[in-house]
């Protein structure tokens, strides 16, 4: 008799401390019309009796299907992706209408979760979900009492899915809490400091040194410790803590502004430092490198002037005629420094190998061609297409490797990944690989019986979404 009671102790363990997957949470709505999921028996059964009376009478009165979900773990998943696939699994809401809740509760994570529906999100927003969670619900589950905690948080949705006055309260309590943004500042300069210190760590090694001279890297963009920390660090602390105090018109508003404006300096500054390395290369006759400088943060100027239009755009297409400029700019032989003649592309090709030609041909690579006709010197410079699909082969090393296609060898399953092979070959030499790829196995798409409209009377859900719109609190 005491070995069978211990038996039965360990197996109750073992299925205690098993985590749920989406596949194993029971579905009560299609078991037994029900809307509570209390498997491990965390709720009281008069409390989950309650509750699936609520939101019963819920369904009938506003078509809304809300289900609970209370659980002991669910592993090492993140809530939200297991309360994403849960909703998805059993298909939460009337189809058309995409009118569901799941309120989940993983008591191992100390977290409840309100994911909705594309439906509910107009009436039951995050905002509105995080502040129920809080104000209704933490606070009970702070002092275990989870029953008190889920009755009451429900009782709050059906207010509000039931009641709009109700949740226009509970939007001007918002609202006044927001008023008080003040707490947004000691949070930036908290979160702000840390991040700077990981980032100072990080380039530590490469800041700027005034004991070295200057090389022929881009060594004029770099900032010096105490210049990068006034420009990254004290700066925005202080924009911060002037309009923290700020009453004149929004202090949100304002305090975006000026950070919009601190961001336009700081990139005012890069671009005077860039002036200077280019100046450098000047200097020195280096149109190539001022070339290569100019392609190198081309990139970096479209993305601020898609940030900040105004000045930016119309500098990133200043930038790009820049580089034209400077690729056809008149210069000196390095040999004799007499002048030297840029050929054209008809002519250049007597100064290029064959490889060099045909890239030119498959515009992979563009070659200028500088003769001097002084001394007879040329030099060929080379300008990569950085959008060619060819790359370089790796047996005459021509940009002209390219895919050719790709097969299906084995077709992936539910329980296997399947295989395929990709084919690469070089224009110029006839050079052929073929490369394996492994395709990732399918995931197996579990629909959810539909009732068609979203009535309680089908025992099922009625086949709703969510876009993942809702609200998670732990304590």
């Amino acid at each position: 008799m005491v070995i069978r009671i211990w038996l039965c102790l360990v197996v109750c363990s073992s299925a205690w401390a098993q985590p749920y997957t989406v596949e194993s949470v029971p579905n009560v709505k299609v078991q037994s019309n029900k809307y509570v999921s209390n498997p491990d028996g965390i709720l009281r059964q008069e409390t989950v009796d309650e509750l699936d009376r609520k939101l019963k009478e819920l369904e009938v009165q506003t078509t809304a299907q809300v289900a609970v979900v209370v659980l002991q773990s669910i592993g090492d998943e993140e809530i939200f992706t297991f309360a994403q696939n849960l909703f998805t699994h059993w298909g939460i809401g009337a189809g058309q209408k995409d009118n569901g809740l799941l309120v989940l509760l993983v008591m191992d994570l100390r977290t409840v979760r309100f994911h909705t529906g594309q439906g509910l999100e107009g009436i039951l927003p995050d905002v509105i979900c995080k502040r129920i969670e809080m104000e209704q619900m933490v606070p009970k589950f702070k002092e275990g009492k989870n029953d008190e905690a889920m009755l009451a948080g429900l009782d709050g949705v059906i207010r509000v899915l039931t009641d709009p006055a109700y949740a226009d309260e509970i939007w001007e309590a918002e609202a006044r809490a927001q008023s008080g943004w003040s707490v947004f500042f000691p949070v930036a300069l908290i979160g702000g400091s840390i991040i700077l210190l990981i980032v100072f760590l990080v380039n530590r090694r490469s800041f700027a040194d005034s004991r070295k001279p200057v090389s022929t890297a881009y060594s004029e963009l770099r900032l010096g410790k105490a210049a990068w920390f006034l420009e990254f660090g004290l700066v925005p602390a202080a924009i911060l803590a002037l309009f923290q105090t700020s009453t004149l018109i929004d202090p949100v508003l304002e305090c975006v502004m000026a950070l919009y404006g601190y961001f336009m300096l700081t990139l005012v500054h890069k671009r005077f430092r860039m002036t200077k390395t280019v100046n450098r290369f000047l200097k020195d006759g280096k149109y190539k490198k001022v070339v290569d400088f100019f392609d190198t943060y081309s990139r970096t100027w479209l993305v601020w002037g898609i940030l900040f239009p105004i000045p930016f755009l119309p500098h990133y297409f200043w930038y790009k005629r820049r580089i034209g400029y400077y690729r056809n700019h008149p210069r000196n032989c390095e040999s004799c420094r007499k002048p030297v003649r840029k050929l054209d592309e008809a002519a250049d090709d007597a100064y290029l190998s064959k490889a060099q030609v045909f890239e030119e041909g498959l515009h992979s690579v563009d070659y200028d061609v500088w003769l001097c006709e002084s001394c007879g010197a040329y030099s060929p410079l080379v300008y990569q297409n950085k959008r060619s699909k060819y790359a370089s082969c790796p047996t005459c090393k021509t940009k002209a490797y390219y895919k050719t296609g790709e097969k299906t060898i084995r077709e992936p399953t539910e329980s296997s990944s399947g295989k395929g092979e990709r084919y690469r070959a070089c224009k110029f030499c006839g050079h052929t690989a073929t490369e394996s790829y492994s395709i990732p196995r399918l995931t197996s798409s579990s629909d959810s019986s539909s009732s068609g409209g979203g009535g309680s009377s089908g025992g099922s859900f009625g086949g709703g979404s969510s876009g993942g719109g809702g609200a998670s609190s732990s304590w």
